[in-house]
């Protein structure tokens, strides 16, 4: 009885948590959609004629427990203590964003992740070479040596965890923000991984975030680059950009939303407020940046508007390895509950969500890993007849409704991280994202071996960590000898108060577009003229020599065999049709 009553408050507690975040963040995706797509206003009705019934008085009795309500939801929603508002508020036009990407190992990746970066005029790259063997940080200062820094370090200094790394880039962002006399209430420091790649305009959805004095940080929604034909990362983008980022959003509201190591912005001054080095040296430095800001009262939020992408692992050894470093980090930081408990600028509600969010581990997925196989292989073996169970003489009729009726109880996140996806993803038909929705079913058994592997490991103490591997990933950034494509300057003006940048550094480069079919047609009637040798003498009877005919229709000629043309694919994996604007592409953006 006991242990019934223990399975059924954990299946509860999980289901109200899930449901109550998922809930929250479809409004705020319900919300936004309805700002950038407003509907027509209803027509007005006729007056009527009849006159309306006076409304009732409400009673005594009502109107106190009305006030008892709003009472009791004040004291939840408030602290005791006002949280920390910052003292000047800068326009987003006027920001400057340091950007601090970590870096080990990294010449895969490191080009193309740092000119994402410099597409905003207002952005500063801090690349923090970890006594990477390759060559990391020669091609990242060769990119832009006025708005990329190089911040070399060497062992036995290096390669400590990416806090430590993180806390170097911070001090070489205070130095240059003060060589380029850069008032602090004007900068916002983003972490970003090697790999990781911003959504168009993303800082002007992010910047305007700190237009509240309250908000100390923001982060964005992940979504996984997917590798095609790879299970693992379909997976991976249903777990984050299905489900993580709607819960995410659903945070908005308690202004607890969970700090991730890409795509985390923070203001400095919060950052300042923690001292010098405010990352600490844990597995999972991120929660615990956010577990001190939120303590500190400062509120974190996000929004629907951007997100960052990153690669996602192809490999199931790295991906359990990842999920057991974040575990492991996620229960060393159940430390902070005495503090989160005990901290008077944090409301009563956000107490509460970071406290279940802190139990996740403990309380929904150690017990539930147990539960559900017990269940499972309780239910296999009562079909099979092997064991007694609830109606022991039913029929095989009865049988299958008992089996549906446990699979549609059990399995209801699968059913709703289908529906998010749905609704993630647009491309996703219901029917298709429903079935993806049963991949978590696989994703949940990778979360239960990680998940107890973290226990264990934390048992024993062991704390190292593995670096993951990237991959290299085909981009439209790279022009090789054989293409060479003219670029488009547009200047911009230099932004006030940053007199280090040179005018040339606050350049956008726009790759050249031409319409195709205005291609096509120049192509098609005024052929390349070309220089063809003398024909030699042919026997009597000869026909006319193959593609001579497209000559005399005025069609496109034959190349010579080693000849490049500029409407060829050349040494371009891209031909001229499918050219994008930078920031786009395979690389930046998930294909459907």
């Amino acid at each position: 009885m006991l242990a019934a009553s223990l399975e059924l408050f954990l299946v509860a507690l999980g289901l109200i948590y899930f449901v109550g975040t998922t809930a929250a963040g479809l409004r705020v995706l319900r919300l936004a959609r309805r700002q950038s797509h407003p509907r027509r206003r209803p027509r007005a009705r006729r007056a009527v004629s009849k006159r309306a019934p006076a409304a009732r008085a409400p009673s005594a009795a009502r109107a106190g427990a009305t006030r008892v309500a709003r009472l009791a939801w004040h004291k939840t929603i408030t602290a005791e203590q006002p949280g920390h508002r910052a003292s000047v508020v800068v326009d987003p036009a006027d920001s400057v964003v340091y950007f601090i990407v970590p870096c080990l190992n990294e010449e895969r990746v490191i080009e193309d992740s740092v000119r994402n970066l410099l597409a905003d005029p207002r952005g500063i790259v801090v690349v923090v070479d970890d006594a990477s063997d390759d060559r990391t940080g020669r091609i990242a200062a060769a990119i832009d040596p006025q708005r990329v820094i190089v911040v070399r370090r060497d062992l036995p200094d290096a390669r400590l965890g990416k806090g430590p790394a993180l806390n170097a880039g911070f001090s070489r962002v205070l130095q240059d923000a003060a060589a380029r006399a850069i008032a602090p209430s004007r900068i916002t420091v983003c972490v970003m991984d090697a790999d990781g790649r911003l959504s168009d305009g993303a800082l002007d959805a992010v910047l305007p975030l700190f237009a509240d004095p309250r908000v100390g940080g923001a982060q964005l929604p992940v979504r996984i680059r997917r590798v095609r034909g790879s299970v693992l990362t379909l997976l991976q983008d249903l777990e984050f950009w299905g489900v993580c980022a709607v819960a995410q959003l659903g945070r908005i509201g308690t202004g607890t939303v969970s700090l991730g190591g890409n795509g985390q912005f923070t203001r400095l001054a919060a950052l300042l407020e923690l001292g010098d080095s405010p990352w600490r040296a844990r597995l999972t430095e991120d929660l615990d940046l956010a577990l001190a800001l939120a303590t500190a009262g400062w509120r974190l939020t996000s929004t629907p508007e951007a997100y960052v992408s990153q690669q996602g692992l192809t490999n199931l050894r790295a991906l359990i390895n990842q999920r057991t470093r974040w575990y492991q980090g996620h229960m060393q930081a159940g430390r902070w509950l005495s503090t989160l408990w005990s901290s008077r600028r944090l409301s009563h509600l956000s107490m509460l969500e970071l406290t279940l969010y802190l139990l996740v581990p403990w309380a929904l997925v150690l017990p539930w890993s147990l539960i559900f196989n017990y269940n499972l292989v309780l239910m296999g073996m009562w079909v099979a007849g092997w064991t007694p169970g609830p109606g022991v003489n039913a029929d095989l009729r009865e049988r299958i409704l008992t089996v549906v009726i446990w699979y549609a109880v059990s399995c209801i996140p699968v059913w709703m991280a289908g529906y998010l996806y749905s609704r993630q993803r647009r491309r996703s038909g219901p029917i298709r994202a429903l079935l993806l929705g049963h991949l978590l079913l696989l994703g949940n058994y990778i979360t239960y071996v990680a998940c107890w592997r973290a226990f264990f490991r934390l048992l024993v103490g062991a704390n190292s960590w593995q670096k993951t591997k990237r991959h290299r990933e085909r981009s439209h950034r790279v022009v090789t000898g054989r293409q060479r494509r003219p670029r488009l300057v547009a200047a911009h003006a230099q932004p006030a108060g940053m007199p280090g940048l040179a005018a040339a550094s606050c350049r956008v480069v726009i790759p050249p577009q031409r319409p195709p079919a205005m291609a096509e047609m120049s192509v098609r009637t005024q052929p390349v003229p070309r220089v063809e040798p003398a024909p030699r003498a042919e026997p009597a009877g000869a026909g006319r020599s193959p593609g001579s005919h497209r000559a005399a229709r005025g069609g496109r000629p034959r190349r010579a065999p080693g000849e490049r043309g500029g409407s060829g694919r050349g040494g371009s994996h891209r031909s001229g049709r499918d050219q994008v604007p930078a920031g786009r592409g395979p690389s930046a953006s998930v294909p459907g």
